[in-house]
């Protein structure tokens, strides 16, 4: 989560220990750790797990050494010269024939071990000893006594042997399986689908001007707000990143103001004049500085230093916005070390699901022959992997401050980070990496909407779909808000028994009310726009609020809950279609006048953040709390947004 911590710079003898942090060691190996090692001969090939169960924030131990007997006989004999006696000889190694231990004194000790052993593993045995015994039942209840009157004698029968050609056929249908996923990716492309009917009836209620601005945005916000394809996506091994062409003074544009809004009249004006919507982002002053570095990096015209987010193919990394969080919070930090970026969702490839705008952050090798996308980059052994997963907020700040930030600007030359924590509102109280943020122009306030813009566009068709919507939004008749209301993942992992209602979540429509006749024009129309993980609550809003409510019709369905009944390519394909919905419906919902959210969810907050418009939230908890929703005082600042969830 997004916490805002008053912090400086954390003194650096802390050590943490916490069972999170214990179970993710694994990734690391104690020379990577270690804040000294930055010469080229700790690097390594792999990234294995260490041997040795090391604290993530201690790699580094001291070793007291014992002198040998070598070494005593050897000062022994520099003590006493070439003239030793020979009584003093005889003395020495006989006191030395005392201290060691015989031989008998062994074979007595691992007797005894056997013996012990023998004794822990015979119940017969073990149930005779007192109460209080080491081996005692009542220290093993495995071992406590076992009524075996009614139970069967069961013979042990080991399994039949697999045949050697099913074993043989085994592997190949695994293979031809991974291909034949590998093949759909290859050609993956979300299939636009028809729009709701819930939007379809809203907009038989426009005025014959508002379809006209509305036409004329659905014609040219599909080139001017495209990118270009990488990766797999990309039918080139280096395309041309660039941003779709701007739609200048195309069409008949807005028109001369009537009613609704006098500023969403102005911005559309604007997008007349210089042919692209308006943004969040105000400006982007270390945009084309990074954009020549990380291409220059690509290139091999300066020597390999990368950033990498990463979620390997066997983990767990959260939905789209855990996901997200762990995107922006590594961009953030490539620009801050000066790194090249990349995006490494081995599971579900991000460049299947966004088109980049300024560079090409698609995953650097080719999932299918294992071939670097780039071959001019240069080649490096200095890696490693830093998951930072699900960690309390003190251990986030600190792995960023002391391990990325103060120790990793430079070494190792590519780091994968694996993380589900959002850090970019935090950085800017961290002493040091504050006063970078403020030279390279970002702003806390627009800081997700500027990484947003720089990194990424929806795909075509999901801008086609997507301007359906935004075309309504963005009319100056219309106020429209946005209603995220998480019900819990049960919703779409057990559907049958989803039986929400419109009823049991009174609380955000009553809160719209109050918003929208605090802040809507009395000519405007009022539009919610629901986004939900439960399908019974949007069918009972559409028929409470029909003259209100549109939905989007996309599927609710979580990436990571797998569905039955389906094959890899149809798994994967779900996975990819779900991917790609729950990125457009955060998209859409970005694009609204207001927003009320489920507090407990951060879905619906990143595409706020990137939207970059502060004070236009309200949170929502899914008790009531008695919230005034027509006072300016329920509104949620981005902070408190981020300091929630």
């Amino acid at each position: 989560m997004e916490h805002r911590h008053s912090i400086a710079m954390l003194p650096r003898t802390i050590k943490f220990s916490s069972p999170r942090m214990l179970e993710e060691e694994q990734f690391y190996s104690s020379s990577e750790l270690a804040f000294g090692a930055d010469s080229d001969g700790d690097e390594r090939d792999d990234e294995r797990p260490p041997t040795s169960k090391l604290s993530v924030y201690d790699s580094t131990h001291d070793h007291e050494t014992t002198p040998s007997l070598g070494d005593s006989l050897r000062r022994s004999h520099r003590s006493t010269g070439n003239g030793m006696s020979m009584s003093t000889s005889t003395s020495y190694k006989i006191s030395q024939q005392l201290r060691s231990p015989p031989r008998l004194l062994y074979v007595v000790v691992v007797l005894t071990v056997l013996l012990i052993y023998c004794i822990w593993r015979n119940p017969k045995l073990t149930h005779q000893l007192p109460r209080n015994s080491l081996f005692g039942h009542e220290q093993h209840p495995v071992l406590a006594p076992l009524d075996d009157s009614d139970l069967e004698v069961a013979h042990y029968e080991p399994p039949p042997p697999v045949p050697a050609a099913e074993s043989i056929q085994a592997g190949k249908n695994r293979e031809a399986a991974e291909e034949a996923v590998q093949t759909m990716m290859n050609s993956y492309v979300w299939q636009l689908k028809p729009v709701h009917e819930s939007l379809s009836n809203m907009l038989k209620t426009l005025s014959k001007e508002d379809l006209r601005v509305r036409q004329w945005l659905i014609e040219t916000r599909p080139v001017s707000m495209a990118g270009t394809p990488v990766g797999l996506a990309s039918s080139s091994s280096s395309p041309r990143i660039r941003e779709g062409p701007a739609m200048a003074r195309i069409g008949s544009g807005p028109g001369k103001y009537i009613a609704g809004a006098r500023d969403k009249y102005d911005d559309l004006v604007r997008e007349y004049e210089t042919g692209r919507p308006s943004t969040g982002c105000p400006s982007m002053p270390w945009a084309r500085n990074y954009t020549i570095l990380h291409n220059a990096i690509l290139q091999g015209k300066k020597p390999v230093k990368v950033f990498q987010a990463t979620c390997p193919a066997t983990a767990s990394c959260g939905g789209i916005a855990d996901r997200s969080l762990g995107l922006f919070t590594s961009f953030l930090y490539a620009i801050l070390t000066d790194r090249a970026f990349f995006i490494e969702w081995d599971n579900w490839p991000f460049e299947l699901l966004a088109d980049a705008v300024h560079i090409d952050w698609s995953q650097p090798t080719d999932m299918q022959t294992g071939l670097a996308r780039h071959p001019k980059m240069g080649v490096t052994k200095s890696r490693i992997l830093l998951p930072m997963i699900d960690l309390p907020d003190d251990y986030v700040d600190a792995f960023l401050i002391m391990r990325i930030w103060s120790h990793m600007r430079d070494h190792p030359f590519w780091i994968r980070f694996w993380t589900n924590r959002g850090a970019v509102f935090r950085s800017f109280n961290y002493g040091g990496v504050s006063d970078v943020l403020k030279e390279k122009g970002l702003v806390r306030s627009s800081a997700y909407a500027c990484l947003s813009e720089y990194l990424f566009r929806p795909k075509a068709n999901a801008l086609r779909f997507m301007v359906q919507y935004t075309s309504l939004f963005a009319l100056p008749s219309v106020f429209s808000v946005a209603l995220q209301i998480r019900t819990g993942d049960q919703s779409m992992e057990f559907a049958k028994n989803d039986h929400s209602d419109a009823a049991s979540h009174r609380a955000f429509f009553e809160c719209a009310e109050k918003v929208s006749a605090r802040l809507a024009r009395p000519d405007q129309k009022i539009v919610y726009y629901l986004v939900s993980d439960s399908e019974a609550l949007k069918r009972a809003a559409l028929n409470q609020y029909g003259d209100r409510v549109i939905l989007s019709g996309l599927s609710a369905a979580h990436p990571e809950i797998a569905a039955e009944d389906l094959n890899p390519v149809e798994e994967k394909k779900r996975v990819l279609d779900g991917a790609s919905e729950a990125l457009i419906e955060g998209w859409l919902l970005g694009k609204t006048d207001f927003q009320i959210l489920s507090t407990d969810s951060g879905f619906g907050k990143i595409p706020v953040w990137s939207a970059g418009k502060e004070g236009r939230t309200i949170q929502m908890p899914k008790t009531e709390t008695g919230i005034d929703c027509s006072s300016p005082d329920a509104i949620a600042s981005f902070d408190k947004m981020a300091a929630s969830w």
